[in-house]
């Protein structure tokens, strides 16, 4: 009887501790010429603190987890070259996510554009705890991550519209602090990550019909931008030469805002390769699905679309300057693969 006990009092302590999530950060959520915001984790609670430069010179924190001093750089000036980098479909613990993260870093980027599918199978607490922190911990306490939201964010939960809000508001929300569709400007260059998961079959996603708050705000939001710069990113990709190839759907509902208010580059992933497209419409597409899941192989051969495909782990790495901006794909060994300028 003393033994049932004590092992039954063992094993509710041992899944205590299982619940229990473990202390992880800090990470940057924000980040400006003025100000940026920071947050961590400690027992399974989320928290936040905002970071004013006052009349600092070099973006300098700490946070109650840690005795560590953290060092990273407000944005640049305007006129200033920026450096920001993409990356999508990574969180599976695999040597080549490994890889890539590490160019990433040699990148020094000031921020990272996330197109989707952070961390596999289904975006749990779990498997950030797995697949995100261990691999990015280093960067994101100094450079931010700003993400669009992927299926398997939502737990891939295509037909359970109730998980995929709960995986949602639980983890994904708490750990990027980010809404399901949202704008921001750096340098020269305006933002908008959307949600366009809901073309995949996620029932949770955030609508894009003509009369949704989401497909407003695009519309509204991008005819209201004076940048010389739109940048639109998501996860579904409207061209593509693998799984459901061309999305009707998103060419007949998305597109045409893209090419009236001038966005001049679409960035996607879903798809895990890289694939870029003569401009459509003025608007050049970029697939950037390389940041170390398995990779996909083509389905179709050359449509007229296209322009470039690599099927090779890697990230986008681009710079806005006075000139413009560039775009280089790099490899996870550092090679650049591909390069295009927009003027």
């Amino acid at each position: 009887m003393k033994y049932t006990k004590s092992l039954s009092l063992a094993l509710l302590f041992a899944a205590g501790c299982a619940r229990a999530s473990p202390r992880q950060g800090p990470w940057l959520v924000e980040l400006t010429r003025e100000s940026a915001q920071a947050c961590w984790r400690d027992q399974g609670k989320y928290e936040c603190k905002t970071i004013e430069r006052g009349g600092s010179e070099s973006l300098r924190y700490t946070v109650p987890i840690s005795t560590r001093v953290y060092e990273a750089r407000w944005l640049p000036e305007p006129k200033q070259p920026l450096r920001f980098a993409v990356i999508g479909d990574m969180g599976k613990a695999t040597p080549e996510q490994a890889k890539v993260a590490r160019a990433l870093a040699k990148f020094e980027p000031h921020f990272v554009l996330v197109t989707g599918d952070i961390v596999y199978p289904g975006g749990s607490e779990r498997d950030y705890d797995l697949k995100y922190f261990p691999f990015y911990s280093e960067l994101i306490a100094k450079v931010p991550f700003y993400p669009a939201i992927g299926n398997h964010d939502y737990g891939n939960a295509i037909f359970l519209k109730w998980r995929g809000q709960r995986r949602f508001e639980q983890v994904y929300a708490k750990i990027h602090r980010k809404p399901k569709f949202y704008s921001f400007s750096a340098g020269t260059a305006q933002f908008f990550s959307i949600d366009d998961t809901g073309y995949y079959g996620i029932e949770a996603a955030e609508p894009f019909t003509a009369d949704s708050p989401q497909r407003r705000w695009l519309a509204e939001s991008l005819r209201a931008s004076g940048a010389r710069f739109k940048i639109v990113f998501m996860h579904v990709p409207i061209y593509s030469t693998v799984l459901h190839a061309d999305h009707r759907g998103l060419q007949r509902d998305l597109e045409p805002h893209l090419i009236e208010n001038g966005v001049a580059l679409l960035l996607a992933g879903h798809d895990h390769l890289y694939e870029r497209t003569t401009p459509r419409g003025g608007v050049l597409h970029l697939t950037v699905g390389t940041g170390g899941a398995p990779l996909h192989r083509s389905k179709i051969a050359e449509p007229d679309w296209l322009a470039k495909r690599l099927a090779r782990h890697g990230f986008l790495g681009a710079t806005l300057s006075v000139d413009g901006l560039a775009l280089e794909f790099i490899s996870d060994d550092g090679e650049i693969l591909d390069a295009v300028h927009l003027k």
